[in-house]
């Protein structure tokens, strides 16, 4: 009989210990891909962020910001900050399409900014986005 072994990627956590600690990365980052593609709001990733500093780096890794959602970044003109146009743009570096639309209809509208506007509404075109192809 061959004595079974625990995988080196599990931790037997302490007696004091939070079980969360011991979660894989990897069944994290699933997690929150789900949830930033499903969430309603951006208060939803926002607090995540504010939770721990783990689930800081998660949510913010490229595989969860290349599937955020539309609401996820769908922010109110007046509460447009510096902030979030830096979110945004972590979300078109990570190969999100949503993002790169909606980031270049702020740029051209917006921030009168047409060639980098009329870009990123290229670059999410050339990924069959609907809306994209429609604007341009």
């Amino acid at each position: 009989m061959i004595p079974s072994k625990r995988p080196r990627t599990c931790r037997k956590p302490a007696a004091d210990s939070d079980l969360f600690d011991v979660l894989p990365d990897d069944l994290l980052i699933h997690l929150l891909r789900r949830l930033a593609s499903s969430a309603s709001s951006p208060s939803d990733l926002l607090n995540l962020l504010l939770t721990c500093k783990r689930l800081n780096r998660l949510a913010l890794h490229p595989l969860v910001l290349s599937k955020a959602g539309p609401k996820a970044f769908a922010v109110k003109t007046e509460n447009w900050c510096e902030s979030a146009h830096r979110f945004l743009k972590r979300c078109v570096e990570a190969g999100n399409s949503e993002a790169s639309y909606t980031l270049g209809m702020i740029r051209f509208y917006c921030l009168r900014n047409r060639g980098s506007g009329a870009s990123l509404m290229a670059k999410a075109a050339i990924k069959s986005h609907a809306p994209a192809l429609y604007s341009l």
